[in-house]
């Protein structure tokens, strides 16, 4: 029996097009997929549109392809390509876990030492709540 291969969809975002260009993060992130023997099966790319906004053009179609189980796997170069709050961040996770989706970012550094901090803090909330149910 043929093993199913894992469908990734690749999302990238850069803030501004002057001096600024996605394709370093869809180089590495198609690189990672073929290491990993995942089928990328869509790229999302917002280019010139600042990831504080939680509608974007190209998030909110893969949001949908998500939803309609299209894919196992979003790609991303680091979490704050996705997003730049963490209510958002942890809400997409929620929604991703729900739906059995992962979210993996390649690099695992953080640009934002106070996102990082905030999600540590409120997943450690959230884990110990659910613990206690």
């Amino acid at each position: 029996m043929k093993k199913k291969s894992v469908r990734a969809a690749i999302y990238a975002r850069v803030s501004t097009t002057a001096g600024q260009s996605p394709q370093m993060q869809l180089d590495v992130l198609r690189e990672y997929a073929e290491q990993s023997g995942m089928e990328v099966v869509a790229e999302h790319v917002d280019a010139g549109v600042s990831g504080t906004k939680e509608r974007r053009p190209e998030l909110s179609d893969l949001m949908n392809a998500v939803r309609k189980r299209r894919v196992d796997v979003v790609l991303v170069y680091r979490f704050d390509r996705f997003a730049r709050s963490v209510r958002h961040l942890i809400s997409a996770l929620e929604e991703f876990d729900q739906l059995g989706v992962g979210l993996s970012p390649t690099q695992r550094t953080w640009t934002r030492p106070r996102l990082w901090a905030e999600l540590c803090s409120r997943s450690s909330a959230r884990w110990v709540s659910w613990s206690a149910a």
